[in-house]
């Protein structure tokens, strides 16, 4: 086909209107690419300048493996997108930050790296993805610590409606028989701790010990004078003890 043929053809009214306008230089190109609209965008010249980066710039593309690829051609895929030689190459180690009730092994770090080796994710990928599942992690696992603490303080509020005005001589008779009958853990009551209460101020506890206090113990071990509170008694006590032990108000 001519030039002026080519100019005809998208230029002429009654023709293909839709036809790209091709310019004088790509006369000179093969058959194939004279009518290319590519080309035909460069009206000023032939695109050289745009042909030679394209060309120096393709050794450093990055072309995606399709589903017949080798894994040599895998392995160059995930290499330029930045996965470690080696699966030891990946930085993912225990957070220094994480809270003690979430359990850590040392072996799910092992697990993870070879994972994400063997799906090509970048040292940076691998990173981000840890780093998200323990923060996840950490803020699940602080937003029960909120929902136990909550309920065991609303557990504790139902123990002093339960006792109203006998709750802190009913708890003093819960603590005389721990200690009665297990003196060896008496410290148990201040360290020891159920959830986040402490045992001493634990509902159940101070229940079942209260029960044990009443049932099994004589007034004088009660009242603290043998081997139970020894000389701590306060106000609450002796309230409680004269409301529950009558003949303990009179001995005194």
């Amino acid at each position: 086909m001519s030039e002026e043929a080519n100019n005809q053809a998208g230029g002429d009214e009654g023709g293909n209107q839709g036809a790209v306008e091709v310019p004088k230089w790509m006369s000179s190109l093969p058959d194939a690419f004279k009518s290319n609209e590519t080309l035909a965008q460069y009206k000023d010249g032939a695109p050289w300048e745009k042909v030679v980066n394209l060309l120096g710039a393709e050794k450093s593309m990055i072309q995606i493996p399709g589903e017949k690829a080798t894994d040599e051609e895998k392995q160059q895929f995930y290499a330029k997108l930045g996965r470690p030689e080696k699966v030891d190459g990946y930085e993912i180690t225990k957070p220094a930050d994480l809270p003690e009730r979430i359990p850590y092994e040392p072996a799910i770090e092992t697990m993870f790296t070879k994972f994400a080796f063997e799906k090509g994710l970048s040292k940076q990928h691998a990173k981000d993805v840890w780093d998200f599942y323990f923060n996840t992690a950490k803020d699940g696992a602080e937003i029960e610590a909120k929902n136990i603490e909550k309920a065991q303080e609303e557990s504790v509020n139902a123990l002093k409606t339960e006792w109203g005005t006998k709750f802190e001589g009913n708890k003093k008779i819960a603590e005389i028989a721990f200690k009665k009958f297990g003196k060896t853990g008496a410290n148990l009551l201040d360290e020891a701790k159920v959830g986040n209460i402490r045992l001493g101020d634990h509902p159940a506890f101070l229940k079942t010990f209260y029960e044990i206090g009443i049932k099994t113990m004589d007034d004088k071990a009660l009242s603290g004078k043998e081997g139970g509170r020894g000389q701590d008694s306060g106000d609450a006590d002796q309230r409680a003890a004269t409301l529950m032990f009558p003949s303990m108000a009179k001995k005194e």
